[in-house]
């Protein structure tokens, strides 16, 4: 009936052209609006946005591979339905040039949510679906950004209200056992004297057990993250337990005004972060220092580095802006005995395209080849 309806208003819209008829022929677009019903938005809806981001990066290794590139592009589709209901669609595509093809597949589309604030009339809002989600800073549950194979993805429902989060996410343990989580976090702020504000992250992390038809709460994971200053220096830091097991990380940026006074370098600060876990630590599904690659790619390119992982990991880094429009950073880190230099450096190409290049040097672990790379991005 659609198709006919269309046939029919297409060829009276012909006959009226041919006879000089200069009106808008209402019966073909009532016809045409109600073919395409399917693919508009809702009526009422506000906005549908798009956004995304591609890279493509390289390593040059003395004596090794003289080509190892990658590529990535994500597309994010977020769809407002009122002020209080929205919808987000996520796809990503990556491909390794020299290795198998992941640019297809049933990956691609790997986040959708849901999302309705005031629900309850409390103010709180849920979100339902499977996206990205970071508990702490990533080193409990968390996705990897820099890896583009580990962009590990949470499903699950959340709500959240006045720095007030509670979740609840689907799981299996490898081995087609459904493994449930339940956790929630709140902020906590509090007045050291002597010592100034701290602000805190507390986070509890557990299981849903139990035999069919029933469910047991068990809770595996405490941790906090905590933030402030002290003496003119921010610092940062997380400590966490799993059972008779605990990690934990601290950093802080010290600005080093000696430095501005270099011809050529407007300004600098000094990073210095530590980390450390015990050797059974059992947080699998938080980001962390790859084994196979913890000194190259996972260090060097503007990755977060120090977290913990099943080794102690120290970092000292200096980061300066060599020249106008370059922001460049010196690195040494120890992991476990390893050790690395990294220098790198970043720019703005063309006002859209994000450029860094690099250099690592390691010595001895998973690698000791120099390697030089290069990585180029665009936000769109």
């Amino acid at each position: 009936m659609k198709v006919q309806t269309l046939v029919l208003a297409a060829s009276a819209a012909l006959i009226l052209s041919a006879q000089g008829v200069a009106q808008s022929d209402t019966g073909l677009e009532r016809a045409l609006t109600e073919l395409n019903a399917g693919l508009t938005a809702p009526v009422g809806s506000a906005s549908m946005a798009i956004s995304g981001d591609a890279r493509i990066r390289n390593a040059y290794t003395v004596g090794g591979d003289k080509k190892a590139i990658d590529t990535r592009a994500r597309l994010n589709f977020d769809f407002n339905v009122n002020e209080s209901v929205s919808a987000s669609i996520g796809a990503s595509f990556y491909e390794d040039w020299d290795g198998a093809d992941m640019g297809s597949g049933d990956n691609n589309f790997n986040r959708y949510t849901v999302s309705a604030s005031n629900l309850l009339g409390d103010g709180g809002s849920f979100t339902a679906g499977t996206q990205y989600f970071t508990l702490g800073s990533g080193r409990v549950i968390g996705s990897d950004d820099w890896d583009n194979a580990n962009q590990a993805t949470s499903t699950g429902i959340w709500y959240d209200n006045a720095g007030f989060s509670l979740f609840f996410l689907e799981g299996d343990d490898g081995a087609g056992n459904d493994v449930d989580t339940f956790g929630l976090t709140f902020d906590y702020a509090l007045n050291v004297p002597g010592i100034g504000d701290i602000n805190l992250l507390p986070y509890l992390l557990g299981g849903m057990v139990g035999e069919p038809g029933s469910t047991a709460f068990s809770t595996d994971i405490y941790g906090s993250e905590f933030s402030g200053s002290a003496m003119g220096m921010a610092w940062s830091g997380e400590y966490a337990t799993d059972g008779d097991t605990s990690a934990w990380t601290a950093s802080t940026s010290i600005d080093i005004a000696s430095l501005a006074s270099v011809p050529g370098v407007s300004s600098a600060s000094l990073d210095l972060s530590f980390s450390s876990a015990d050797e059974n630590w059992g947080a699998a599904s938080g980001t962390g220092d790859n084994a196979d690659n913890a000194l190259t790619w996972n260090q060097a390119g503007l990755n977060s580095g120090a977290l913990w992982s099943f080794q102690d990991v120290s970092t000292a880094g200096v980061s300066f802006s060599p020249m106008e429009g370059w922001n460049g950073r010196l690195t040494r880190i120890d992991r476990d005995g390893n050790t690395a230099w990294n220098i790198s450096a970043s720019t703005t190409l063309g006002g859209a395209v994000d450029m860094w290049v690099g250099y690592d040097n390691t010595d001895g672990g998973v690698a000791t080849d120099d390697t030089f790379w290069m990585t180029m991005s665009i936000n769109f």
